[in-house]
């Protein structure tokens, strides 16, 4: 059954609305599309793709809208969503500017306004279609920092840091990475080769693109695969959704079966889920984090048998990691996992509205949480025990500087390895992970 005219960019409309509100992009998503169960998946992902796309070129879009509109400031949030979402179908997926024109306009007729403002729409999307191109060439044309802010939307603080710390091929090929759709990318189990998912997702799913993730040895990266949430695999547990740079930071900690180990910002639990595999049935294994709500969904997962409980058990613990931990964990594991809270702005290119939301003066506030969390974490660690931190960001203050901050301060602790995972060199997401090992 074919949507009504506009619908679905209404609906991406509503979507971005909700963002600008606060909401995180994947949590809108999934509130709208769920209030309209019938909607099919095709066009459940066209509306999905319109959202991310406006979100990850959203400041290079308004450079278009504001050339092309006679009074840009006139404009209001909801036309500008609209106009946005129309733009994108033009400048980035080559839909048929009829199309694309006559979509946003009918969508643009259901608001206040009707006839005049479907009008306005369709004359400032008409004069992007025919004028985008020398729009994109002025843009490209600037300085590296104006380039990087209005051609790839990058905001201006932030890739200020990019023009002082990156040579400029590198701070472009950042851009352009965050600016592309990530990979869905799972993590297969030890119950099954990752050779013959990949097979089976592949003969499954035609046209879907299937590949191993270079540097972790049980990750695969799918293109056009749709959802895999609800695979015969992943509801089996064979196969879960994991990002490939979580993925390697478990590989650094190397857990082995028999070890004692502590997830100490376990999240919702998918490195909890990891390491558990990797344990084998065999050792401890303790997840902890301050939202019992996080760790609900964990248990959840557990009491399904999707989480492989550890000879010792699987212990889950609300706790806030930046204070002193229970005696009993003191000292008490042969490896701690520290994935600390941070501004996320490596995850920039899969939850693109971090890019606005995040300012200068936070990478500041975020490192101190993130030294007392680590001060804390280093208390769990055993004689001769390795502790693995990590941040979802490139920031030198939320990587490199905690890390070298805490071993100016605890001698007994040596970094045995490090690894900068970057978008540009083919990272779905930007981490920063460092091991480092306790003295005996």
């Amino acid at each position: 059954m074919t949507a009504p005219a506009g619908s679905l960019r209404r609906l991406a409309a509503d979507v971005l609305e909700a963002v600008d509100a606060g909401m995180h992009s994947n949590r809108a998503l999934a509130d709208h599309l769920e209030l309209h169960p019938t909607c099919p998946p095709r066009d459940r992902g066209l509306v999905t793709h319109l959202v991310y796309g406006v979100l990850r070129h959203r400041i290079r879009l308004d450079a278009h809208i504001d050339a092309a509109a006679h009074r840009p400031h006139k404009l209001g949030p909801r036309i500008r969503r609209l106009l946005r979402i129309g733009a994108f179908e033009l400048l980035e997926l080559g839909h048929p500017p009829h199309a694309a024109i006559a979509e946003a306009a009918a969508a643009a007729r259901t608001l206040r306004g009707g006839t005049g403002l479907g009008r306005l729409v369709g004359g400032i999307l008409a004069s992007i279609a025919e004028h985008g191109p020398m729009v994109d060439a002025s843009l490209d044309g600037g300085p590296l920092l104006d380039r990087l802010e209005r051609r790839y939307s990058v905001p201006r603080w932030w890739a200020g840091r990019w023009v002082r710390s990156l040579a400029p091929d590198t701070a472009l090929a950042r851009a352009a990475a965050i600016g592309r759709p990530p990979p869905v990318e799972i993590c297969v189990g030890p119950a099954v080769s990752v050779e013959t998912v990949a097979r089976e997702l592949a003969a499954g799913r035609p046209g879907a693109t299937v590949r191993p993730i270079e540097g972790v040895p049980r990750g695969l990266a799918l293109h056009g695969a749709g959802d895999v949430f609800y695979a015969p695999r992943a509801t089996a547990g064979d196969v879960w959704v994991q990002s490939g740079p979580s993925q390697r930071v478990v590989e650094i900690l190397a857990p082995a079966p028999g070890e004692r180990v502590l997830d100490l910002c376990a999240g919702r639990g998918t490195k909890t889920r990891d390491l558990a595999a990797r344990l084998g049935g065999r050792g401890r294994l303790v997840a902890a984090d301050l939202d019992d709500r996080r760790l609900g969904a964990l248990e959840d997962l557990a009491d399904q048998g999707l989480v492989q409980a550890p000879d010792g058990g699987l212990a889950v613990l609300c706790h806030d990691a930046t204070t002193p931990l229970p005696e009993d964990l003191r000292e008490a594991f042969d490896a701690v996992l520290v994935d600390a809270p941070c501004t996320g702005l490596g995850e920039a290119a899969r939850h693109p509205e971090v890019r606005y939301r995040r300012r200068y003066e936070d990478l500041a506030a975020c490192a101190a949480r993130q030294r007392a969390i680590l001060t804390q974490a280093a208390s769990a660690v055993a004689d001769g025990g390795r502790l693995v931190y990590a941040v979802c960001s490139n920031e030198p203050e939320e990587g490199p500087g905690v890390m070298d901050a805490f071993l100016r301060e605890r001698p007994d602790f040596v970094a045995t390895a490090r690894a900068a995972m970057t978008p540009e060199d083919g990272w779905s997401a930007g981490f920063f992970a460092a091991r480092l090992v306790r003295a005996r």
